[in-house]
């Protein structure tokens, strides 16, 4: 699997919020991916591995995406977001011999609430558990 991230926190940077999100499907963990956002900025992350495709050249890719976006409040966080879940399907031709199938299932959750620092939030679509944990960075003062 890769890893790809759009837009996250500079390590110098003041108003990040870390998000710690966990994918599981039946048990199985789909992925856990961290990332450090600035206060008010979209971030967007992509868990992927590609698939071969029968008659294909080009394979396709499997995963998760997800996009977030934090704002620092008095209490806690308030985030919007969304979620693309792609997943490789069982399929099981009835004649193996002559038959090559893939198929493939895309869910997608789109979601806004609050949540305080540290607390975890737990959204299921579809057969989906997704959890984020959303944490505020506190940034040391800058010395002269």
């Amino acid at each position: 699997m890769t890893a790809l991230l759009i837009g996250a926190a500079e390590a110098d940077a003041p108003q990040q919020v870390m998000v710690q999100a966990m994918f599981n499907e039946n048990a199985r963990e789909l992925g856990c991916p961290r990332l450090i956002v600035l206060d008010g900025k979209e971030a967007q992350i992509e868990i992927k591995r590609e698939i071969a495709v029968p008659d294909r050249e080009q394979p396709l890719d499997t995963g998760i995406v997800l996009t977030i976006r934090p704002f620092l409040e008095e209490d806690g966080v308030r985030f919007s977001g969304n979620c693309r879940v792609r997943t490789e399907v069982v399929c099981k031709p009835e004649r193996e011999r002559d038959l090559q199938a893939v198929a493939f299932q895309t869910r997608e959750a789109f979601f806004t609430g609050t949540a305080g620092s540290g607390e975890v939030i737990h959204v299921n679509f579809d057969g989906i558990k997704m959890s984020l944990k959303f944490t505020v960075m506190v940034q040391p003062p800058v010395r002269d």
